[in-house]
């Protein structure tokens, strides 16, 4: 216990140092969700129905930043060989590392969307809901984004494989997503139902992510 406690504290200060900002995922979702209200026409009632997919979407891009080549360090320095070696289990290892980057780079990308929600006109009684179900995908989001990373030969970044694997997988929690924030022609029950199915894909998420996780990484290990 005390030695994965040391390790998630020394990712979570890797995740802070590495990679440039911690903010980039944040500034560049800010960015281009920004735009959408400039080019699309000032109506209140059209920003707040099309708000909650363009947000949704602008969470994912953000949170892609950071799982671009999670493990590509720690597989060329050999710190996942040397756990490898002593036994460690490699799909704890993957969790722990996908869980600090998630706490570090991608809860800075809920506060940008919470930003771009007020140029969508959301209401600010939804907020708190709003941030909920965000926190809820972008957790989703880091840890398929982990599991692609880890299945990309050597980590590498820049890899367009990881968009080919990552995004269909992603779609349907944007649509839970989105339905879930709707506040227009939707339904209480309609919007708690997408809630559920989306609280219901984090469970089924973040233990099969981390187990293919575990196991691409070992490969990955033994093809070195």
């Amino acid at each position: 216990m005390i030695f994965w406690k040391s390790y998630f504290l020394r990712e979570v200060k890797l995740a802070y140092l590495e990679g440039g900002s911690c903010f980039n995922g944040a500034i560049q979702t800010l960015l281009c969700g920004i735009l959408f209200p400039l080019a699309l026409s000032a109506s209140p009632v059209l920003l707040l129905k099309l708000g909650p997919g363009i947000i949704w979407s602008c969470a994912l891009l953000g949170c892609l930043i950071p799982v671009d080549g999670l493990f590509a360090t720690d597989l060329k320095d050999g710190s996942l060989d040397w756990l490898a070696c002593n036994k460690t289990s490699l799909s704890m290892v993957a969790f722990l590392k996908i869980f600090a980057t998630w706490i570090v780079r991608c809860l800075p990308v809920l506060i940008a969307c919470a930003l771009l929600a007020i140029f969508f006109n959301y209401p600010f009684e939804n907020f708190p809901k709003l941030l909920l179900s965000l926190g809820i995908g972008s957790l989703i989001f880091c840890f398929i984004g982990g599991m692609s990373s880890a299945f990309i030969p050597y980590g590498k970044k820049g890899n367009s494989l990881l968009g080919l694997i990552l995004l269909p997988l992603c779609m349907p929690v944007i649509i839970f997503g989105a339905l879930s924030c709707q506040t227009i022609e939707n339904n209480p029950a309609t919007a708690q139902m997408a809630f559920e199915m989306l609280t219901g894909l984090l469970f089924l998420t973040l233990p099969l992510c981390t187990l293919m996780s575990g196991v691409a990484l070992k490969e990955q290990i033994s093809q070195y």
